[in-house]
């Protein structure tokens, strides 16, 4: 099933894409009525924004960026981790964004927004793994993802010795 989009939220509230994009940007320019009906179409569907094309329409720079998920504020080795990965992204015109998470739970939570925003180009998964359901998401998206540190056998992974 893939995400909704303004096409689905304009259909279910009865309002065309303008309006829609209007509600989603905050803009005084909509009646409160038409307001609410948007926002319940928008959580009856599931519908988060897509950040990037967010910016792409606002004429903003859109860097790809790579999202890494470790526990980084555990051992030494994350900080080593994290400056190999900046260099190697900020050689490609990439940004690395990091984000510390204490289980796998909090993970979870974090992989279940990038892929309801599609706000990153990929994913590295520091000393964790993930499921074959989440890895057939990935898949679907087309949305790279590697584990480092962590011997997988549902994703790409990058051993350490």
């Amino acid at each position: 099933m893939s995400a909704p989009t303004i096409y689905d939220i304009a259909a279910r509230a009865g309002v065309g894409i303008a309006t829609v994009s209007r509600v989603i940007n905050g803009s005084r320019r909509v009646s409160d009525h038409t307001r609410k009906a948007v926002q319940k179409a928008m959580a009856d569907l599931g519908f988060r924004p897509n950040h990037a094309a967010r910016r792409l329409a606002a004429g903003v720079p859109n860097r790809p960026r790579v999202v890494a998920l470790m526990p980084f504020f555990t051992t030494a080795f994350y900080f080593t981790v994290c400056k190999a990965l900046s260099e190697t992204l900020s050689a490609a015109d990439m940004d690395l964004v990091l984000v510390d998470v204490r289980d796998q739970q909090e993970a979870d939570r974090h992989l279940d927004r990038l892929i309801a925003e599609r706000s990153s180009e990929g994913v590295v998964l520091c000393s964790m793994d993930i499921s074959d359901e989440r890895r057939s998401q990935f898949e679907t998206l087309n949305l790279p993802i590697v584990a480092l540190d962590c011997n997988t056998k549902t994703i790409p992974h990058v051993a350490v010795d």
